[in-house]
Parts: C-alpha cells; structure tokens; sequence
C-alpha cells in the first residue's frame, strides 16, 4: 500500500508515464546509480541491503530495446479497474487449507 502522502507524486508519475516521450527522458534520468539507489530505499527497511549488485540488477532492464514502450504499457494496463481480481475476493473463494505469512521487512 502506497503512503497517503506518497500517493499525489505516484498518480503524477503514473500520468506523466502515459506518454512515450515524456517516459524516454524519464528513464535517462532513472538511468543513473544514485537515482536508482534512492528509488529502491523507498522500498527496503534495511539500506544496508541495497548493493551495488542489487543496483545493478534492477538498472538491467532499463537498458533494454523497447523499454520505455514496456514501461508505458504496463502503467496503462495496471491503471485498468479490472486488470486483475482483489486478493480478498480470491482467498474468500479458497476451498483448500493454505498457510499464508506475510513480512513485514525484507
């Protein structure tokens, strides 16, 4: 779930992504490590789990033919209300035991 006060920068981003052009030059300035690095602490608790390998793993696919159009899609499709059915509505039709855990730190 996405901080209340996160929320207005991630709808800007998600609109400004809509567009191909605008979504190039966003990339090349995502491109870069530093930029990456602050990204990806917004994600992890623990900063010292942030290498510079796991850096480098989530820059791969930016470098990527196509990227940016993938990108694009992607933000369109997952905009879309019926992209993919609630987790609740899936685990209240389960007619099977399942143990679920839930982690609250990487």
């Amino acid at each position: 779930m996405i901080s209340r006060w996160l929320q207005p920068v991630v709808t800007t981003v998600e609109n400004l992504v809509v567009f191909p052009l605008l979504l190039k030059g966003l990339l090349t300035i995502i491109r870069r490590p530093s930029v990456i690095r602050s990204l990806v602490k917004l994600a992890y608790e623990d900063s010292s789990a942030i290498t510079d390998e796991l850096v480098e793993i989530i820059m791969t696919p930016i470098y990527d033919e196509g990227a940016s159009r993938t990108l694009c899609l992607l933000v369109q499709g997952a905009r879309k209300s019926d992209l993919a059915p609630f987790p609740k509505s899936i685990l209240l039709r389960l007619t099977i035991q399942m143990l679920l855990m839930v982690v609250k730190i990487d």
